[in-house]
């Protein structure tokens, strides 16, 4: 069998790493915020109390989605425009 040296030095042991993964989705996230508001507008209904602001709420964030779309578009079409136009200037000076 063999025995332990003494030693002044602690040696290093094996350790175990524990990861557990967490996921985002973002379209989940969505339907449990529109569903936590509707709660709360059936909440307020209950008591008689009315909440316009959830409502203009939702259509500002409409508006924001749909203008981040239109963006990436006018984007692409810069881009597009600009390689044709760098291919043009490129083809007349070298032809």
């Amino acid at each position: 069998m063999s025995q332990k040296i003494p030693s002044f030095f602690k040696i290093a042991k094996h350790q175990r790493f524990y990861f557990t993964p967490r996921y985002y989705d973002p379209i989940k996230e969505e339907i449990k915020k529109r569903e936590d508001n509707i709660r709360i507008e059936l909440k307020l209904r209950r008591e008689g109390k009315s909440n316009s602001g959830s409502f203009s709420s939702q259509i500002h964030g409409s508006f924001k989605r749909y203008h981040s779309k239109t963006n990436k578009r006018s984007n692409l079409i810069r881009m597009i425009i600009l390689a044709l136009l760098i291919s043009i200037v490129v083809f007349i000076a070298f032809a």
